[in-house]
């Protein structure tokens, strides 16, 4: 079987799945970003509460926005971009079903971006996987566990932004592999647009940008034409800088505003903190406590570890590459006072990084210890289950409404 026969059918296999275990629906921050995906295609603007809804089931959510004072969302961009074909394919189907309101139909096709987005999430992974040099057989065990047995799984039914930018941090991954291998210069495009896209989706990934830089940086001195490669790099970026600051501006009038601004936090101190105390649980909540640990929401990362040393022996580049981009994600949110994501399943801002952990196993699988991580490859798909199957937000608003378990939830 050619890669590409394969591939083909690992996304077919995998979208199935994702396709039939998608809740069909959008609340919370996917809902703001429904809204906007909705006004872009209506209207050509940005404005999320000037038209009529007509889910009756969703009406108390809508009016909640509709009567907050904002006009706007506070979101990025990328994943109201991303929405935008297949609310257009709903709104297309509504006019031949004049029986049923419209927004049953949109919000159902536009709920099915994050089916299609992690599905070609997982295809990417397992190509980056191939690229590495692991047999075929652990190649497709990664891909698995990756796909049914981390995060990804129930995170393909929810409307967060968090899979787009992974897969847009796993492409800029790739890009850089292709570049430094082959040193092809439209691979220096596909490595800024995937950045710029990650940026344009949750402004915080910038911070990650100088890790790729980094890696490419011996190959990009090797380059007879400089000045064509740093073209290659930051024309894109500067594209989407434009419409991050063009958003903004339309927005709030203001190039360096981003609706955060507007936010309870923000206006009461700001989203970080930095005394010990903050750091201590923040690190502990998203590794080890049982509402929102990633040991507990992804059971292979015990594993990471004792993988990491095979791993940087066989690929020293990119081990390096993986565990920076592992640091510099927790010390960030090691910081944030809301680094428990609110509603959501497991560590959900730990979401984008997942395939970092899970790509250096794939040296364990091929040692002795394969019967070991198959086995909490397995426990991973059982442990996501709950979350693909029904909807653990009801279950933590229940939780915090009946002040049930205070330490794991807040």
């Amino acid at each position: 079987m050619t890669t590409r026969t394969a591939s083909l059918y690992l996304f077919i296999f995998i979208g199935t799945i994702y396709l039939l275990t998608a809740g069909g629906h959008y609340g919370g921050d996917g809902f703001w970003n429904y809204l906007t995906a909705r006004s872009l295609v209506l209207n050509g603007d940005f404005v999320v509460s000037d038209q009529d809804f007509s889910i009756p089931e969703m009406q108390r959510q809508y009016q909640s926005i509709a009567s907050s004072n904002r006009t706007y969302s506070k979101y990025g961009l990328g994943l109201s971009l991303a929405e935008l074909p297949f609310f257009a394919m709903g709104h297309i189907l509504s006019k031949f079903t004049s029986k049923l309101p419209a927004d049953y139909l949109t919000m159902f096709t536009t709920s099915l971006t994050n089916v299609f987005i992690c599905s070609l999430w997982c295809l990417g992974f397992f190509r980056i996987a191939l690229r590495l040099g692991y047999q075929h057989r652990t190649v497709w065990w990664l891909t698995l566990f990756f796909a049914l047995g981390s995060m990804v799984f129930p995170y393909s039914g929810y409307g967060f932004s968090e899979p787009l930018v992974g897969i847009a941090l796993l492409g800029a991954t790739g890009g850089c592999f292709y570049f430094t291998k082959n040193e092809l210069i439209w691979a220096l495009v596909v490595v800024s647009i995937c950045m710029g896209l990650a940026i344009l989706t949750k402004l915080y990934i910038v911070i990650t940008l100088p890790i790729f830089l980094f890696y490419i940086l011996p190959t990009f001195k090797t380059q007879s034409d400089k000045r064509l490669s740093a073209i290659a790099i930051l024309a894109p970026l500067a594209f989407f800088l434009f419409v991050i600051l063009f958003h903004n501006h339309v927005r709030y009038n203001n190039i360096f505003q981003t609706g955060y601004h507007l936010d309870t936090l923000s206006q009461q101190g700001g989203y970080f903190a930095f005394w010990p105390t903050q750091i201590i649980t923040a690190l502990y909540g998203l590794l080890f406590s049982t509402g929102r640990g990633l040991i507990f929401f992804l059971p292979l990362v015990c594993l990471f570890p004792f993988a990491y040393r095979h791993f940087k022996v066989s690929h020293p580049k990119e081990a390096q590459l993986f565990l920076s981009l592992i640091i510099i994600h927790l010390i960030f949110f090691m910081f944030m006072i809301d680094w428990h994501a609110g509603s959501s399943w497991g560590p959900r801002y730990l979401l984008p990084i997942v395939p970092y952990f899970i790509l250096p196993i794939g040296s364990l699988i091929e040692s002795a210890t394969k019967k070991r991580v198959l086995a909490f490859g397995i426990v991973g798909i059982i442990t996501q289950l709950p979350g693909a199957l029904t909807n653990p937000h009801l279950f933590v608003r229940f939780a915090q409404d009946k002040k049930i378990g205070d330490l794991i939830f807040s």
